[in-house]
């Protein structure tokens, strides 16, 4: 099945993933969509970026996150806009096959 990369045009996606090489990967694919992709290596990272001033339409993260924050723990609640905390999410597991996630 093809991806319809129109569907990302005027969109933020972050993308949360601590292997370079995969992230790279996906930022790679995901920029022929004409969004703005946001890149995060780490939970802790990933939340400064949501706590700050863009609107995030996407999260794509990895769910097995080096560090104290792993990918579904997600941002704290408390420091996130009530907009961020229902965003649609998809969950990388270890393999990197998305996991369609709704928070």
């Amino acid at each position: 099945m093809d991806f319809n990369y129109g569907r990302l045009r005027g969109l933020i996606v972050l993308i949360v993933e601590d292997d370079w090489l995969l992230r790279q990967e996906i930022f790679e694919e995901l920029t022929k969509g004409d969004g703005f992709i946001l890149e995060a290596s780490t939970g802790e990272y990933a939340v400064t970026l949501l706590e700050g001033d863009r609107q995030i339409d996407l999260l794509i993260t990895d769910n097995e996150l080096a560090g104290p924050m792993k990918g579904w723990e997600g941002p704290p609640d408390a420091n996130v806009r009530p907009t961020q905390r229902a965003m649609p999410t998809a969950l990388l597991p270890g393999s990197g096959l998305p996991t369609p996630f709704q928070s």
